[in-house]
């Protein structure tokens, strides 16, 4: 979204119709490109139940799709942990070595997705027309 409003030279609004809209997250990718995006920035992502984090040299993630329920991460979710500035490929795990560092992203992770509304999850409604 910030790139859209960045190309379109506009601004984000704080209100529509008299009802407050939540505030744009994110960078433009201009600002990243140009070099001046903030490297220790924390990143989530969830998707189809695997979910995410990045920050700074470090991404955490769960290689199993459906490794959340409706509120929290599931017991038999294996996360891997990457430093991603001395593994691009990611191809170590570094799970087992930094344990502290997998319980402290995991923590920044679940926080941050009950902020962003990504815990608790909806019940999913299924709607069938008839054709």
């Amino acid at each position: 979204m910030a790139t859209c409003v960045s190309v379109a030279g506009g601004i984000y609004p704080t209100t529509y119709n008299g009802n407050d809209i939540t505030p744009m997250e994110g960078v433009s990718l201009f600002t990243t490109l140009a070099g001046e995006a903030d490297t220790m920035r924390l990143l989530t992502f969830e998707h189809q139940g695997t979910p995410a984090i990045r920050k700074g040299d470090w991404k955490l993630f769960s290689c199993k799709r459906n490794s959340m329920n409706s509120t929290e991460f599931t017991d038999d979710t294996d996360f891997e942990l990457y430093n991603i500035a001395d593994d691009r490929s990611e191809t170590t795990n570094m799970a087992a070595i930094h344990p502290e560092k997998v319980t402290e992203f995991k923590q920044l992770m679940f926080e941050e997705f009950y902020r962003t509304l990504v815990f608790p999850k909806q019940k999913k409604k299924y709607i069938y027309s008839k054709r």
